[in-house]
């Protein structure tokens, strides 16, 4: 994965936004929240704008591969 990445060591293991220890599955359930990409983005400023776009992206198509079966591609 480009964006995302998991390691026993950091979160027991939790799927993070790579390079740091923002766990994916919070800012989806931000997302379902109803938090925008702004919103999301001024709570983890440290996590550039390109990462934490990336990061959902492969996070939506891991998912979507999941239910479907199919490897989704991340634009």
């Amino acid at each position: 994965m480009k964006y995302l990445h998991s390691d026993p060591d950091i979160l027991d293991g939790s799927v993070v936004v790579k390079g740091t220890r923002v766990p994916i599955d919070v800012i989806l359930y931000r997302i379902q929240d109803r938090y925008s990409i702004d919103e999301i983005q001024e709570i983890y400023s440290w996590v550039s704008p390109r990462m934490l776009h990336g990061a959902i992206s492969e996070a939506f198509s891991e998912a979507l591969g999941a239910i479907t079966g199919r490897v989704a591609n991340v634009v």
